[in-house]
């Protein structure tokens, strides 16, 4: 249940807001609305193919909403991106796309590209993961990682599609609230459910139609925290950057291209050694997903 009850959540907040913004009619001219609904699907079924290969069908839905305030010298930015996806081969259903992002940043104008801000975000996922083909040992859950991320700093929007935000001061809590989860994987001690980070953020995000029906959407986030225990870790910088390609066919088809990179020293991602045997270590992880469907934007 509580892995349904904070979208549930975050998307009431985007209407209390959206409505509070209605009533007041003299308000709703500061106010902006934007949000993307996507479904792709792909089936592959074969019949006799002597190559080999197997069958299987996806889905990824994909819900990304954007609620917007400026008058005067403040802004409010809020966003809200959900997706989930499931995969079945002949043998079982399997999980390959899971994502809850909301972030919420307020800002003051400065200069005039220049705003002091402060900014809050959540992360986490809706479901069980585990590391296939074991489908036993849980590896993720709502709540299992999570992270709440809380910080100050300046906030610069040269153009109306780029706002690059620095801050100093920001503080990385981590959550591992799941006792099937190891909480090592995640950076955590042995029996610790929370683990508590303070340094600099970086958050550069980039948005704009580069041709006629294409359109560019990119974020990079970089933390690095300077108070780690371990100074030899203090030179490791956290990286989380996704890019959207967006290819409109008309109103309601459109087809995409999805990179999702994500380095954290402090995660064991899954691997492989020459001997064919699994562990898990430091590493990059990535992730690609093309795919085309229905999208409806308003």
């Amino acid at each position: 249940m509580m892995s349904i009850r904070l979208p549930l959540l975050l998307a009431a907040l985007f209407i209390t807001t959206t409505l509070s913004a209605q009533d007041a009619k003299q308000d709703t001219s500061y106010w902006q609305c934007h949000g993307n609904i996507n479904l792709t699907f792909n089936q592959i079924t074969l019949t006799n193919w002597a190559q080999g290969g197997e069958n299987s069908i996806s889905g990824i839905g994909r819900v990304d909403v954007s609620l917007d305030y400026e008058k005067g010298k403040n802004t409010w930015s809020n966003t809200l991106a959900l997706g989930y996806g499931t995969l079945r081969t002949s043998e079982e259903w399997r999980k390959n796309e899971d994502k809850i992002d909301f972030a919420s940043k307020y800002g003051h104008r400065a200069k005039e590209n220049l705003f002091y801000t402060g900014l809050v975000q959540f992360k986490s996922q809706f479901t069980e993961g585990f590391n296939y083909p074991d489908d036993t040992t849980v590896i993720a859950n709502f709540m299992a990682p999570a992270t709440l991320l809380a910080s100050a700093g300046m906030d610069y929007k040269p153009w109306a599609f780029l706002s690059v935000y620095l801050s100093p001061a920001t503080s990385k809590t981590t959550f591992i609230l799941d006792e099937q989860v190891d909480e090592t994987t995640y950076g955590l001690d042995a029996g610790e459910t929370v683990r508590f980070e303070f340094g600099a953020y970086l958050k550069a995000k980039f948005r704009k139609e580069l041709f006629k029906n294409v359109s560019l959407k990119s974020k990079l986030e970089l933390f690095n925290n300077y108070t780690d225990e371990d100074k030899g870790n203090r030179k490791n910088i956290d990286v989380d950057w996704q890019t959207t390609i967006n290819l409109k066919v008309n109103d309601y088809i459109s087809a995409n291209l999805f990179t999702h990179l994500i380095y954290d020293h402090d995660i064991d991602v899954p691997k492989t050694d020459d001997e064919g045997n699994k562990y898990r270590g430091k590493g990059t992880q990535f992730k690609e997903v093309f795919g085309a469907g229905f999208s409806y934007k308003f």
